[in-house]
């Protein structure tokens, strides 16, 4: 009996022993777990973050030396960029490490372009490298390699880095790569057509102008055409582009007719070119712009955007043909066709007509209308300069 008792005793202090343990060592795991937990929380929880946009990387918090020294040499990065499974990876994986070595000057134009050229570089890494480039170094452009840069363009298939070769390009003015960008214009896609035809109006030449006319009547994307008229306005060398631009107008109310191309609408189209058209011609006064200007202007059919810009680019005239147009659409039934006109007048001709103004704006009904229309008066008779005299320290 006392054995047993003995034996029962041994077996509960074991169970009590055994108790013990189990306890210290789950202590012992949940502090170490927990010591871990936020970054497995991060692991698990956090998705992958967004490619950086490269415009926002100028306002990224200053990079300090102990960051920098952290991330190495320029052959980390390359080696970071060669493990990247995408684009988006590729922009985050060396983002940060690009700029912070442009930021010491460890990093420069050439030695990115090295990197872009390299043939064992993957289109990857060579748009991001181009990226970068053209971000960080647009002042840089003269010490690149044209003719290295030109043969690569010719080589190259991807759309995306065929655009930023582009505009690589375009940034160096190398008149020798124009055939190469001409040649890359037949590519269907916007992006590189929109580079080339930017490159075209940074380069000039009559080659650019040849390009420049080929993107003016380029069938698929607006914004090209768009492109092209304020290319074609931007080098007065080419001579005065009005009938060009009257002519890309009357082809694109041509196409109304037409099925629009996918996700796009013919109406919005024609609006948003003749706009440009009307902003590429705001400042000459030959007679076939001022012709188009008045007539966009008094066109009761056309959207009220077209007829605000048309009046808007009648303020520089002192034509007495802009004047009467102006003058008649005071009386427009819209009143935010009579407050353009309203400003308009008082641009180009003064107080002469503040009292056509003064009616004209008795019958509005809009506030902001309302209230831009006596900032219209104030600003002809002098009130708005006194008030900001008054109130400046």
């Amino acid at each position: 009996m006392r054995r047993t008792r003995i034996q029962k005793r041994l077996l509960w202090v074991g169970l009590l022993l055994a108790t013990v343990i189990v306890v210290a060592v789950g202590f012992l795991l949940a502090v170490g777990s927990r010591s871990r937990l936020p970054s497995r929380l991060g692991q698990e929880t956090t998705p992958t973050p967004a490619a950086p946009h490269l415009a926002s990387l100028s306002a990224a918090s200053p990079v300090s030396p102990q960051e920098t020294s952290e991330r190495g040499d320029l052959a980390a990065i390359r080696q970071k960029m060669s493990g990247a499974a995408d684009l988006n990876s590729a922009r985050i994986a060396v983002a940060r490490d690009l700029l912070a070595t442009a930021t010491d000057r460890r990093l420069d134009i050439q030695t990115l372009q090295g990197w872009i050229l390299d043939p064992s570089e993957s289109v990857i890494g060579r748009i991001v490298y181009s990226e970068f480039l053209i971000r960080l170094f647009p002042d840089d452009a003269d010490l690149l390699d044209v003719a290295r840069l030109t043969s690569l363009l010719k080589e190259t298939q991807s759309p995306v880095l065929c655009a930023l070769l582009v505009e690589i390009l375009g940034m160096t003015g190398g008149r020798a790569a124009l055939p190469t960008i001409s040649d890359k214009f037949a590519m269907e896609a916007e992006n590189v057509r929109l580079a080339a035809t930017r490159a075209a109006t940074a380069i000039g030449t009559e080659e650019g102008k040849l390009l420049l006319e080929r993107a003016l009547a380029d069938e698929d994307y607006y914004r090209v055409r768009m492109a092209a008229i304020h290319g074609l306005v931007q080098n007065p060398e080419f001579g005065d582009a009005t009938s060009d631009i009257l002519q890309a107008v009357g082809a694109e109310k041509r196409r109304m007719k037409e099925a629009p191309p996918k996700g796009q609408s013919r109406a919005l189209n024609l609006q948003l070119v003749t706009v440009s058209a009307l902003r590429a011609l705001a400042q000459n006064d030959t007679a076939a712009s001022l012709q188009f200007r008045i007539r966009e202007l008094l066109d009761t059919d056309n959207p009220g955007s077209v007829r605000r810009f048309a009046a808007r680019a009648l303020s520089n005239s002192a034509a007495p043909a802009a004047t009467d147009a102006l003058l008649t659409a005071l009386k427009d039934e819209d009143e935010t066709i009579r407050l353009c006109a309203a400003q308009a007048l008082a641009a180009s001709t003064g107080p002469k007509f503040l009292t056509e103004i003064e009616k004209a704006a008795t019958s509005c009904r809009d506030t902001y209308v309302c209230n831009q229309m006596v900032l219209v008066q104030k600003s002809i008779t002098g009130e708005v300069h006194e008030e900001s005299a008054a109130h400046s320290p």
